[in-house]
């Protein structure tokens, strides 16, 4: 694997890193607000879908978003970084290359 593609894989990462406790809060208060439930008082709540009881459910993903809220700086330095290293990688490859390869 060339080392740009690992430098754009480690963007991507850290990109999730920033934005999953953002989808994770939207989604889990988009599906109770559907659903018509409390999401903050879900723990011991009914929220059904079908037969199926989601509320506590809903509530560790809104949780588990709160939570990973802490890694958003770590998202907000690595981000920038890995970018510039992805850049980095991406002028040093073009640069060893030489101008008028022969596939001979």
């Amino acid at each position: 694997m060339q080392l740009s593609y690992k430098a754009l894989i480690s963007l991507w990462t850290s990109a999730l890193l920033l934005i999953s406790p953002f989808l994770l809060i939207v989604f889990a208060s988009a599906v109770s607000e559907i659903l018509g439930c409390d999401l903050m008082y879900s723990v011991g709540g009914s929220c059904h879908i079908g037969d199926i009881n989601v509320a506590d459910l809903l509530y560790g993903l809104s949780l588990m978003g709160w939570t990973l809220l802490v890694g958003v700086p770590l998202g907000l330095i690595l981000a920038p970084t890995c970018c510039i290293w992805w850049f980095h990688c991406m002028r040093k490859e073009r640069a060893h290359r030489p101008s008028r390869a022969t596939h001979i």
